[in-house]
């Protein structure tokens, strides 16, 4: 995941690609705020919503 626009491995799409093309075909939502607390440091919390962000996610 440290370059999502590297090929994915099943088919001609990048990573970031294949992602947004399964947000795209699911019924995906939180069914909680997701706060930094769930996360063990930040950097994760960070990665998290910076992925979140790019695939278009609410998580507020």
């Amino acid at each position: 995941m440290r370059n999502p626009d590297a090929p994915y491995q099943f088919g001609e799409m990048t990573i970031r690609q294949a992602a947004m093309k399964a947000m795209r075909e699911v019924d995906f939502h939180f069914t909680a705020p997701v706060t930094r607390e769930d996360f063990i440091t930040q950097r994760q919390y960070q990665s998290f919503r910076k992925r979140a962000e790019c695939l278009g996610l609410k998580v507020e």
